[in-house]
């Protein structure tokens, strides 16, 4: 039986599962990866609050029923590597989520953050995982400082790589192939 990883991937603000599918192509990482992919569906336009550095409580619960349910599907075939994946508040959201999973001494794998800011939160990873932060040297959303902040004061001690893009607040999928030969080691 071929064994595989699970990538949760989430979309950005204002986005869905479907778009953000097309724009980040992250199913060609999943197939790499040897890992099945989902993208869940945020409740409102976004993972968090009205305010982008808040994190919204019933979002975080309505995952751990995600990832229970692809568990118990997959129970057999799953290889014990969970990855989450997001682009601008999802990515925000993962990072919170791998957070709040982490702290509950659950598997989280890796962390892939593309154009995303540190939702303050209460959550102490109890393990360090492997992130990837990708931010467009040009994006008007997501500062220098904000990547700073994300980057040194939240994930001082796991291990990290900054990607820069040329672009602004878009998925660049010239990067995929990084992100895949980065996570690739974790097996």
């Amino acid at each position: 039986m071929n064994k595989h990883g699970i990538i949760l991937a989430f979309h950005g603000w204002k986005q869905n599962p479907e778009r953000f599918r097309t724009s980040s192509q992250l199913d060609k990482v999943a197939t790499k990866l040897n890992c099945i992919i989902e993208y869940p569906k945020a409740k409102r336009l976004n993972w968090g609050g009205l305010n982008p550095h808040t994190y919204d409580e019933t979002q975080l619960q309505s995952l751990d029923n995600v990832l229970n349910y692809l568990v118990l599907r997959y129970e057999d075939e799953w290889d014990k590597r969970l990855f989450l994946m997001g682009f601008s508040d999802g990515a925000s959201f993962a990072g919170t989520l791998a957070r709040y999973w982490s702290s509950k001494k659950r598997i989280v794998t890796g962390l892939v953050v593309y154009a995303g800011c540190f939702q303050q939160n209460p959550f102490t990873p109890t393990k360090e995982y492997p992130i990837i932060y990708i931010r467009g040297k040009q994006d008007k959303f997501v500062s220098i400082q904000e990547e700073d902040l994300f980057v040194k004061q939240y994930y001082p001690k796991h291990d990290l790589k900054v990607l820069r893009t040329t672009n602004g607040h878009k998925w660049n999928i010239n990067v995929n192939p990084m992100i895949i030969e980065e996570l690739q080691q974790y097996k």
